[in-house]
């Protein structure tokens, strides 16, 4: 498991990665993570105007 955000979580199954492995996954977590950050606003204003 692999922290996306506050409280957002990556969770995967499989074979136990090497660090090397875990800090590129941790890495895409937290681009991933600023993404889902970043959309939050847009969704919270098309809530409150669904034109657009």
């Amino acid at each position: 498991m692999v922290a996306a955000g506050p409280g957002d979580f990556l969770v995967l199954r499989g074979r136990t990665l090497p660090s090397s492995e875990r800090r590129v996954l941790a890495a895409f977590a937290a681009h991933v993570g600023a993404a889902v950050e970043r959309a939050r606003p847009a969704e919270a204003a098309a809530e409150v105007d669904p034109s657009g």
